[in-house]
């Protein structure tokens, strides 16, 4: 039996390029499914009836649309998660840690340093993807129970 999507995510929620200050579509709970829309990777410039001259008319802005984006923030584990894209690893992976720790010195009310310290010695980095070189993708996982 096929799995039902709880949720969808609409063609036209696509963007060109990968920039972490796009607005989120949506955040979705730990066992949602998700099913997404997207166009092709020329966002339909190109066609079965399509010529040369169509082929040197297309537009590179328009290249390599992505359809979102989506977040998780918090897992089945009891994690809080942030994500952050960057053209380098060490960008993304920056983001991702400066994401958690605006989030976990707001919600509990603590120094950034405070929470950094405690980033440091809690939490996880996991390389998310690298499909779109030069752009990668860091998650942060840093777990609840440590304020339990």
């Amino acid at each position: 039996m096929p799995l039902r999507a709880a949720h969808t995510i609409h063609a036209a929620h696509c963007h060109f390029g990968w920039d972490n200050f796009f607005v989120l579509v949506m955040t979705v709970a730990p066992d949602d499914i998700v099913e997404f829309e997207t166009v092709d990777a020329l966002d339909g410039q190109l066609s079965p009836t399509s010529s040369v001259e169509d082929v040197t008319n297309l537009d590179f802005g328009r290249i390599n649309p992505v359809t979102g984006p989506v977040s998780r923030h918090f897992d089945e584990k009891g994690d809080e998660v942030t994500t952050g894209i960057g053209s380098g690893l060490m960008g993304a992976t920056k983001h991702a840690v400066r994401q958690v720790v605006d989030l976990v010195s707001s919600r509990h009310g603590m120094s950034a340093a405070d929470a950094y310290i405690r980033c440091s010695v809690c939490a996880d980095l996991r390389i998310s993807e690298i499909v779109h070189q030069p752009n990668w993708v860091v998650s942060f996982y840093f777990p609840r129970i440590v304020f339990d």
